[in-house]
């Protein structure tokens, strides 16, 4: 059993406080950290800033809008609306519905992503799920399973056009590689895996694969090549 001393932080309304050290971090309304903030367990419900880096060992919850002027760390992540990281994002599991913009990698083993995002590094993990509901784009994805769909007109729209009112649902990455890679709407120059579908709406420059292509009709594909693996 961990024995720790640390303090919880609460803020709840309009508020700020310091940033240190802290066993749980409970933010409702519209708060703001002074410093990058480490603890076990954080959560944030409305407009929250954190001027520096959020480490959260344990998980990481959050609703509404989250800046973070830094890099994001934890274990588990369910977040709900718009996030903004300044620096790179590593978490085991990572689930978001809205929109997400990071600044650097963002390196997850499972993630479930519903809705819009910008990735200025590299997109990793071992399973990647992707339901487009507004424009997406990132240097490169590369995972076991990767699969990147069409989610239809959903709940999200709304949200997602306040933020980015001109915008085209569709995932943008310069190269794609994993086993198993499963595509719709999206443009690259290169993709790489095992078993590879091409759905519609894809536009791709060149396809590598080792035991299966599917091409859908409505996708563009411009040099396919078999390679072993």
């Amino acid at each position: 059993m961990r024995v720790t001393s640390r303090p919880d932080l609460e803020i709840a309304g309009i508020g700020s406080a310091a940033g240190g050290q802290y066993h749980s971090v409970k933010l409702e309304g519209v708060c703001k950290a002074g410093d990058a903030i480490d603890c076990f367990v954080f959560t944030s419900n409305g407009m929250t800033t954190v001027d520096g880096g959020i480490r959260a060992e344990e998980r990481l919850e959050a609703a509404g809008k989250l800046t973070c002027h830094g890099g994001l760390q934890t274990r588990k992540a369910q977040l709900e609306g718009q996030l903004t990281i300044n620096g790179p994002l590593q978490a085991d599991q990572f689930v978001m519905n809205g929109y997400m913009k990071v600044r650097g990698n963002c390196e997850t083993q499972e993630s479930k992503v519903r809705g819009a995002l910008s990735v200025a590094g590299w997109l990793t993990g071992d399973q990647l799920e992707i339901m487009l509901e507004g424009p997406c784009d990132a240097e490169g994805i590369k995972g076991r399973q990767i699969t990147v769909k069409h989610a239809g007109k959903g709940g999200l729209r709304r949200l997602i056009e306040s933020i980015i009112p001109v915008w085209h649902v569709q995932m943008k990455a310069r190269t794609i590689e994993g086993e198993i890679i499963e595509l719709e709407e999206t443009m690259a120059e290169f993709v790489r895996g095992n078993t590879v579908i091409i759905g519609p709406g894809c536009d791709i420059d060149r396809v590598e694969y080792v035991t299966d292509l599917v091409i859908h009709p409505q996708a563009q594909v411009r040099w396919r090549q078999q390679i072993q693996g």
